[in-house]
């Protein structure tokens, strides 16, 4: 009997390892010599299930303009003992202006999609530049192996986004959706279904007497399943 896991995907940590961290700029040098890497906003992670793997995400700047408008290739690898055993390179993948790109992290919950098949995820963090509305959001990519390439199944699924305004001192509204998966039972295409649960929280912030007050309402929840349809997970909701 398949066995559906839960996987609490907003609240897992996602950490860089700074044994691997050497190798980024090799890295960068050997796929993309002639872009501009960021190492900065570059991560890697060895995975929790072969210590002998290394999972990365490089950044490199393909555009960047006057007004702080960039744009972002998105190259994702795995590699054994510093050598690139696979990799998927995503041309223009990141946009940043007023809604900033803040980093990336490596997601490497159990996404067993199938027998013989584990999947895992890039998170991309957005956040927005204005102090009055505010706005995060983090989506999520999720890769499998396949051969000498890695294959993108999931893109930008959101995970998480935060938004709303308030005065700059105390008064406003806002939003905030959380999302959690499981495996899901039902199988289309050779892999699993993804059960994905929103939850949703309005914020409300009021003056009352010399104190600022928070209002929150009730938690809603809206469950949809992601179907595999072949080559990726639909998004449809």
């Amino acid at each position: 009997m398949h066995r559906v896991l839960a996987l609490i995907l907003v609240c897992l940590p996602v950490l860089d390892f700074a044994d691997c961290k050497e190798d980024l700029s090799d890295w960068a040098k050997t796929l993309h010599p002639d872009l501009t890497f960021d190492q900065m906003h570059s991560v890697c992670k060895v995975s929790p299930v072969d210590p002998g793997r290394t999972l990365a995400a490089l950044v490199f700047i393909e555009k960047k303009d006057s007004d702080d408008e960039t744009t972002y290739g998105l190259e994702v690898l795995s590699a054994d003992g510093g050598t690139i055993e696979s990799h998927i390179y995503e041309s223009a993948a990141i946009f940043s202006d007023a809604i900033q790109f803040d980093g990336l992290g490596l997601d490497t919950a159990r996404y067993q999609i199938a027998t013989a098949t584990r999947a895992f995820g890039v998170r991309v963090k957005y956040l927005g530049s204005s102090r009055i509305y505010k706005y995060w959001s983090t989506e999520l990519n999720l890769y499998v192996d396949d051969g000498r390439k890695l294959r993108k199944v999931l893109g930008g699924l959101e995970v998480e986004k935060v938004n709303g305004d308030w005065d700059g001192y105390c008064e406003g509204n806002s939003s905030g959706t959380t999302s959690t998966i499981a495996l899901g039972k039902a199988s289309n295409k050779g892999y699993v279904s993804l059960e994905v649960t929103d939850k949703t929280i309005h914020y409300h912030s009021v003056v009352e007497g010399d104190d600022c007050i928070n209002k929150d309402d009730k938690p809603v929840l809206k469950k949809h399943a992601l179907i595999y349809n072949g080559k990726q997970y639909n998004k449809s909701k």
